[in-house]
């Protein structure tokens, strides 16, 4: 629930994943993303961690982006702020009530490399 609008401060990117795969010249498939639909949100980072694996350190962080209620905003969709790319985990509508939506979101990077 949005007590607050002026908290939705933070312009963001919304990917969905068309539900095709092409294939390219060499045989790779990729699915092909739409454009992103820009949303205004409130983000709150809730953890981070690292660890070691394989030899590389990886870190993670976990942030909860708060929008207005958007019914196509599922789990297959990504999130982008300030061209770091979220993959989306879950997505709550709070007291089922239409009103707004909180996506629970992660990134994952290996030593200096964005994932």
């Amino acid at each position: 629930m949005i007590y607050n609008a002026g908290r939705l401060n933070r312009k963001v990117a919304i990917y969905k994943k068309a539900h095709h795969t092409t294939k390219d010249a060499y045989g790779f498939s990729s699915v092909k993303k739409e454009k992103p639909v820009m949303v205004s949100a409130w983000i709150n980072p809730k953890r981070g961690k690292e660890y070691m694996q394989s030899g590389v350190n990886e870190a993670q962080q976990e942030v909860v982006f708060t929008i207005r209620f958007r019914p196509w905003v599922t789990e297959d969709c990504e999130i982008e702020y300030q061209n770091i790319r979220y993959q989306i985990k879950a997505v709550i509508d709070p007291d089922m009530r239409h009103e707004s939506l909180e996506i629970y979101a992660t990134r994952t990077y290996r030593g200096s490399s964005y994932e």
